[in-house]
């Protein structure tokens, strides 16, 4: 991988390398009960976002919403400060406008759908793996896609390559 996180070009980008680092690094800071990983959980919010009946469009900003982290790690949000935020959003618009141009202003301007489906899928997530409840008020509506199903341990390699199909398929939705 070559990538600088100072300046980063989109001609840098590459979709392996973020479905890789994702597929390697596990949720909330490695304290579920069970390796769960950034790769896993954008998969998950995508399948959420197309149960709900939701556009191609969306679903590839579910898929790549925490694509920054390949190159930043998986932060809890109670501890991303401003210059954190800061870095990750300009590291997301270089990621998007490389593998997602067409999204770019959903992604960034639009984000309230799929920010919510980040929300709901981080509540049940910590209810699955964690058994606990996130403080979220309202508690999100119940997640349309089961969970549980995948709670068994993935190997990295399989998520990695479910990652990349599921990109590769929505582009190709996104173009027909």
């Amino acid at each position: 991988m070559d990538f600088n996180v100072i300046n980063p070009r989109p001609s840098d980008i590459k979709l392996e390398d973020i479905a890789h680092a994702l597929s390697m690094q596990c949720r909330a800071s490695g304290h579920f009960n069970q390796f769960y990983s950034v790769a896993q959980h954008c998969i998950s919010c995508c399948r959420e976002a197309k149960a709900r009946g939701l556009s191609t469009e969306v679903q590839i900003c579910c898929l790549l919403h925490d694509a920054s982290e390949a190159y930043l790690c998986d932060i809890p949000r109670p501890i991303k400060e401003d210059d954190y935020k800061e870095k990750e959003e300009r590291i997301q618009k270089v990621i998007f406008s490389a593998l997602a141009p067409q999204v770019y202003n959903l992604f960034f301007e639009e984000n309230a759908v799929w920010q919510e489906i980040d929300d709901t899928m981080l509540y049940w997530e910590f209810e699955t793996y964690y058994k606990t409840e996130t403080k979220h008020n309202p508690i999100p509506e119940k997640s349309k896609i089961n969970i549980e199903l995948r709670k068994q341990f993935i190997p990295f390699e399989i998520v990695q390559t479910e990652f990349v199909m599921l990109y590769n398929e929505l582009m190709r939705n996104l173009k027909s």
